[in-house]
C-alpha cells in the first residue's frame, strides 16, 4: 500500500483497525524515519539537510521522556477516544506498517534551567514509538540548541 492509499483511507477505519489490537500485536510495526541515509524522504522542507537548520540525533526514549512537555497530548493510553489524537496515531501506524517514512519529531529547549523540553512537531510520533516499546527515537534539533540539549540528554549523532 502506498502513501496515497494510506492517506485516502477513512480515519475511522484506520482507528478501528489499530484500536482493536493489543499493543503486543502492534509491536511488530517498525518506524521508518526520514533521516540519516533516508533523508531524501524528509517531508518538512525546513528539516532538509540543504537548509542547514537542524541536526538529527538518536536519544533513548526512557531518558528523554521525563523532560518532555506533551502539552495537551496524553501519553497513556495510545488511543484515548479523542478524534484528533486517535486519527494521528492510526495514520502513523498505517504509514509505518506500510513501510512509509515520517519525519523525526522536532524537539526544542523550553526552559534550560528546569531542563524542560518541548515538541515543535511530532508528539504523536513520539507517543506511538513509546507504545511500540522502541528503545530509541531520532529527533531533529535546532543546531543552536545542541550544546545545551546534550547537557540534559545524551545525544548520538545520526
Amino acid at each position: 500500500m502506498n502513501k496515497l492509499r494510506i492517506e485516502s483511507i477513512e480515519p475511522e477505519i484506520l482507528i478501528k483497525k489499530y484500536q482493536s489490537k493489543f499493543i503486543s500485536n502492534l509491536e511488530h510495526i517498525t518506524p521508518n524515519w526520514a533521516c540519516g541515509i533516508n533523508s531524501n524522504h524528509i517531508f518538512d522542507i525546513s528539516l532538509r539537510p540543504e537548509n542547514d537548520e537542524f541536526s538529527f540525533f538518536l536519544v533513548e526514549i526512557s531518558c528523554i521522556l521525563k523532560y518532555l512537555d506533551f502539552r495537551e497530548v496524553l501519553v497513556e493510553p495510545l488511543f484515548i477516544g479523542h478524534t484528533l489524537n486517535d486519527q494521528r496515531v492510526a495514520r502513523i501506524l498505517g504509514r509505518w506498517e506500510n513501510n512509509l517514512f515520517t519525519d523525526p519529531p522536532t524537539v526544542a529547549i523550553e526552559n534550560f534551567k528546569q531542563s524542560t523540553l518541548c515538541f515543535a512537531d511530532g508528539r504523536h510520533r513520539f507517543k506511538t514509538c513509546y507504545h511500540l516499546k522502541q528503545k530509541e527515537i531520532p529527533i531533529a534539533l535546532y543546531k543552536e540548541d545542541i550544546e545545551k540539549f546534550n547537557q540534559i540528554v545524551e545525544l548520538v549523532p545520526i
